[in-house]
């Protein structure tokens, strides 16, 4: 996730590099179209990978709740 996340800032610096120029070529649009459309499946491979642990989290909680009761209490203020 950390790694998704890093490739998507530096998209984000990039673009906003190519942003500050007042005429933009047809190659800077095509570079801001393909970085757009891989920020779009990064960000969807993100949200499948949290999914994932999340689903993964939730079966361990229902399989074994005390364990997980236990270690709430920990975090409790």
């Amino acid at each position: 996730m950390n790694r998704l996340v890093e490739k998507i800032d530096r998209f984000s610096l990039e673009q906003e590099k190519i942003m500050m120029r007042t005429d933009l070529s047809n190659l800077d649009k095509e570079q801001l179209r393909k970085q757009n459309q891989e920020i779009a499946d990064l960000i969807s491979e993100l949200i499948r990978l949290i999914n994932q642990v999340l689903w993964v989290s939730a079966r361990k909680v229902y399989s074994n709740p005390e364990v997980y009761a236990k270690q709430e209490k920990l975090f409790e203020d």
